[in-house]
């Protein structure tokens, strides 16, 4: 089992059941290549450095970003990144492969806060 950590920003359109969806989405395809949820984060309202432009969509300047870390076989991460990019609300998503699986508990997501 490899563990990964996702960023998803999320459109300002999306409504609380549409995002429960996308985050049951992504759980139901970690379990099928049998892997487990660890955290899941709603790092609230971000701006972003620069607009994005979504097709049919609109141009956003802000959105609702989520962090998940989770436990999966290397195979479910093409599935994911497919099911994200067909999702409409979604604007981005990146998932990185944790170096230390200590990473986990001692990984502080506002560590830049501090300074």
């Amino acid at each position: 089992m490899v563990f990964y950590e996702t960023f998803v920003l999320l459109s300002k359109r999306m409504q609380r059941a549409d995002i429960r969806q996308v985050l049951k989405q992504q759980q139901t395809l970690i379990e099928k290549h049998s892997g487990s949820m660890l955290a899941v984060r709603d790092l609230g309202w971000r701006k972003t450095a620069f607009r994005i432009i979504k097709p049919r969509q609109g141009i956003f300047w802000f959105g609702r970003l989520f962090y998940f870390s989770f436990g999966t076989n290397p195979a479910a991460i093409v599935e994911m990144s497919q099911a994200l990019q067909s999702t409409n609300g979604v604007l981005r998503h990146t998932t990185t492969r944790m170096k230390k699986r200590h990473n986990l508990m001692t990984y502080n997501h506002y560590i830049h806060a501090r300074d």
